[in-house]
């Protein structure tokens, strides 16, 4: 869902959808990895968002920023370990 957001939202060339493709999927398996531990978790959305900064222009950065600020905000994923969807 994150990748069709990606898409749609930020208009990501045909370059950049695969590069996108992999830093969203490492990033999910950090998540999935983390258990739970905050601090394994903020590590890795810092290394998503310094992965997506070399890879997105300013302006897609920007817009995509400003939408992880909107999700983090929100509360953690329910006990089945799905997350807010995009």
């Amino acid at each position: 869902m994150e990748m069709e957001w990606m898409r749609d939202s930020l208009h990501l060339t045909p370059a950049q959808v695969p590069r996108a493709t992999v830093v969203s999927g490492n990033y999910q398996q950090q998540m999935d990895n983390a258990h739970g531990s905050t601090k394994k978790e903020r590590a890795a959305m810092k290394r998503k968002d310094a992965a997506m900064k070399k890879i997105l222009t300013s302006a897609q950065y920007k817009k995509y920023y400003r939408r992880e600020k909107q999700i983090r905000a929100l509360p953690k994923p329910n006990h089945t370990g799905q997350r807010q969807a995009y």
